[in-house]
């Protein structure tokens, strides 16, 4: 088994004049952990769709190593059945007058695999995901987090080479969804096997994927590891749906004074630059003398508002009329009204063109 590629796929829906999926093409190499990232409506779970054989695409080729999954030209296409590939939904789905061992069987069986077999696979994938003791156990006597699991083990069973996970955390509590990102991390590492992930949250695109796709009205805005994307963002979009809290902007074009100060560090962008994004976790706040070299930005700032989360302040400033986040680890005992200094090393500045493309420097 290789990898998976997407080659220019495009995708309408009936009686709708805009694309859900727009010239979308993607590697994605075998055993990797891909995640599609985007905000409700961008067409990552209908590319999902499409890799499984629930939808058809309009164009395009879908390929698997060298096996032609569909093929828009020549009409090919492999039936859902045939594809090798095991998808989990947001619902669990679980039959509720089925115990579990029988709901992680029930694919197997219909499979006609031999009942030793199955008995064999089901200790094997009962251990692996720890719910050991829940086999006669039905359905609504578990938790979120243990139906979750049920789901995963009754896929997971059928030995998928490719396993597809539709936003699978998004009906558990925080403390389920960290326990289960945890357990998929562990899972992948185990296993090898190559998963695709579709999510809009961007804290588990970046703790479980090895690359994030992330997408917008149907079209792949950046595909890259995630502290690459996070680092070096392609655009503004993705600077923006990257990171908590989201990324300062400062516009250049609006003669903000704030974006005057600081464009002189970069003479050579002056044609180009149309705004300027900052990091909160970039920004210094009073820091000691040693951290504030002569070649840092530095400015007078007053403090609007302290947001304290448990590990950590989000400060609001303002310079002038501007108002920005500051993201501090230390504590702070900064209140309304209070003058600061604010210090930012030039290399934490990223710089957009008119397009919101990010210039690399």
């Amino acid at each position: 088994m290789t990898g998976i590629e997407l080659i220019n796929i495009n995708k309408t829906f009936t009686g709708s004049t805009i694309k859900a999926v727009e010239n979308f093409t993607l590697t994605i190499p075998q055993g990797s952990f891909i995640s599609l990232l985007g905000p409700s409506g961008c067409g990552k779970t209908t590319t999902l769709r499409m890799l499984t054989g629930l939808e058809t695409p309009d164009e395009g080729i879908i390929r698997l190593g060298d096996k032609v999954l569909f093929n828009g030209e020549t009409k090919e296409l492999v039936p859902t059945e045939k594809r090798g590939m095991g998808l989990v939904f947001q619902s669990y789905a679980l039959w509720p007058h089925m115990t579990i061992e029988q709901n992680i069987s029930f694919g197997l069986e219909m499979q006609k695999v031999p009942k030793e077999e199955i008995a064999g696979r089901i200790e094997k994938i009962i251990s692996l995901l720890r719910i050991e003791g829940l086999e006669k156990r039905y359905p609504n006597q578990l938790s979120g987090g243990q139906q979750q699991r049920i789901a995963l083990a009754r896929m997971m069973v059928l030995n998928p080479h490719i396993l597809l996970l539709d936003e699978p955390l998004s009906n558990l509590d925080a403390k389920l969804r960290l326990e289960m990102r945890a357990e998929l991390k562990r899972l992948h590492r185990e296993l090898k096997n190559t998963v695709i992930y579709v999510t809009h949250d961007q804290m588990e695109a970046m703790t479980l994927s090895t690359e994030i796709a992330v997408m917008s009205r149907g079209k792949l805005q950046q595909y890259a590891p995630p502290m690459e994307m996070y680092k070096k963002p392609a655009n503004l979009f993705v600077a923006d749906f990257i990171g908590s809290p989201p990324m300062n902007h400062f516009s250049i074009a609006d003669g903000e004074s704030l974006a005057k100060t600081i464009m002189p560090l970069f003479p050579e962008l002056a044609e180009k630059a149309f705004t300027i994004g900052l990091r909160p976790e970039s920004i210094m706040v009073n820091p000691h003398s040693t951290a504030a070299r002569e070649n840092f930005w530095k400015h007078s700032a007053q403090i609007e508002t302290v947001l304290p989360t448990g590990s950590e302040w989000i400060i609001g400033l303002r310079i002038d009329n501007i108002s920005f986040f500051a993201l501090l680890v230390e504590d702070c005992d900064y209140n309304p009204g209070d003058n600061v200094k604010v210090v930012i090393d030039p290399k934490n500045f990223l710089i957009f063109d008119k397009e919101g493309t990010r210039i690399s420097r």
